[in-house]
């Protein structure tokens, strides 16, 4: 969706929908490897267990990413959260354990989070990521991010 000085990236049912098929056969491999006595398999059902009612939050409540002239905000079915633009220097496409995602490196004044960040960079390379659930591929959403950034942040 395009207003006029608001772009709605919109989440990917497709994809949710994807998450849940991939849980419930990992689910469904747990069961197999409980019943044939291998306690390991106690580990995916929890795991992947718990990853359903994540996609069937995402199929079900509208996931977006909402750009507007001070900031944007992310809503991927739970907790919405929001960054300005001057929070942030630069968005990147990165992976994750192979799966690729939205990076974004934080501006050097912004200092919410900054242990947080600092353990999450050490873990994953990444400060902080947007995952990769919206109906354009990151590259766009990327190039959408970092153009409304340059576009909507005052330069001194």
């Amino acid at each position: 969706m395009i207003e006029e000085n608001v772009v709605i990236i919109e989440g990917s049912k497709l994809k949710a929908i994807q998450i849940i098929l991939i849980a419930v056969g990992f689910v469904a491999l747990g069961v197999v490897m409980v019943s044939k006595g291998v306690i390991w398999g106690w580990l995916g059902i929890v795991f992947f267990g718990l990853v359903i009612p994540v996609g069937l939050i995402q199929a079900f409540k509208k996931t977006y990413i909402k750009m507007d002239e001070s900031g944007f905000e992310v809503n991927s079915g739970l907790n919405p959260w929001r960054l300005e633009w001057s929070d942030v220097d630069h968005f990147y496409v990165g992976r994750i354990h192979g799966n690729k995602m939205i990076g974004i490196s934080y501006s050097n004044t912004y200092e919410k989070g900054e242990p947080a960040r600092k353990v999450a960079a050490g873990l994953s390379g990444m400060e902080g990521a947007i995952p990769n659930q919206f109906k354009l591929k990151p590259s766009i959403v990327c190039e959408h991010l970092n153009k409304w950034k340059s576009k909507h942040t005052k330069t001194a």
